[in-house]
């Protein structure tokens, strides 16, 4: 199981927060405190942020070439872009983001 299929399954198994422009995941995890995992796709890219305790904590770009992780990935992150939302457990978020 590659990277992409494991976050599409945490997202699977977490609850649907709602779908926000970047600036609004931003506003919205750090006032409620979530820990959460946000996705916006564009063909066959995908753009994942991860969020612990509202904090900003990790990112990931995935392309047909394969994945970018922190520094590298929030480069490539798109503000114009809908990111679905979604309440994940503190502990999955802190493992996907030390993994």
């Amino acid at each position: 199981m590659d990277l992409q299929e494991i976050l599409d399954n945490v997202l699977k198994g977490s609850k649907y927060l709602g779908t926000f422009p970047l600036a609004d995941i931003l506003v919205t995890s750090a006032s409620r405190h979530l820990s959460a995992l946000a996705v916006a796709k564009e063909g066959k890219r995908q753009y994942y942020l991860a969020f612990l305790n509202g904090e900003p904590e990790g990112a990931v770009y995935v392309d047909p070439e394969g994945a970018l992780f922190g520094d590298s990935a929030v480069s490539h992150i798109r503000e114009a872009n809908q990111y679905v939302l979604c309440d994940v457990k503190p502990e999955i978020i802190d493992a996907l983001v030390m993994g």
